[in-house]
């Protein structure tokens, strides 16, 4: 991907094995994970390796990745914006809505408010009343929320 050098170690490394074929999922962990699922689920349907490769790769732009973060220097070192910017987004509270795309880290958007009403903005923006999801598959990563959080979000997730 445009952010690592992993893409490119782990095509390396396969070389040693007849069996390894390497993907670029382009987007985050999450996103490889829920390739690794999908690709799963086709073995189970029975299909053959090179049709798993082929609609996984033409699966790969039409799954959606991003998260939302309070950690400013995070926006600023992995999305490029400036310190000025990093500073505002620090000062305010800002939570920022990160995407990551073909493998670029872009922000798209800032939130601001409490804890619910950020998540809610954010889950909107991130399953948008058109959106045709996977109702099989639907992973959310967190760090150092409370279980009550979690419980929040995972009731508007269920409601959307």
């Amino acid at each position: 991907s445009g952010f690592s050098g992993e893409y490119e170690n782990a095509k390396e490394a396969a070389r040693a094995f007849g069996n390894v074929w390497v993907v670029d999922s382009a987007l985050n962990c999450s996103a490889m994970g829920l390739m690794v699922l999908l690709a799963q689920r086709m073995v189970m349907q029975g299909r053959n390796f090179e049709r798993i490769i082929s609609e996984i790769e033409a699966l790969r732009p039409h799954i959606h990745c991003s998260f939302i973060t309070g950690d400013a220097d995070y926006v600023m070192k992995r999305a490029g914006i400036n310190r000025g910017a990093s500073n505002i987004v620090s000062t305010f509270g800002f939570r920022s809505v990160i995407r990551i795309k073909k493998g670029l880290i872009t922000p798209v958007r800032l939130l601001v408010g409490e804890f619910e009403q950020c998540y809610k903005k954010y889950l909107d923006f991130a399953l948008p009343r058109g959106a045709n999801p996977d109702l099989e598959i639907l992973m959310v990563d967190y760090v150092s929320l409370t279980d009550e959080e979690k419980e929040i979000i995972e009731k508007y997730i269920r409601n959307k």
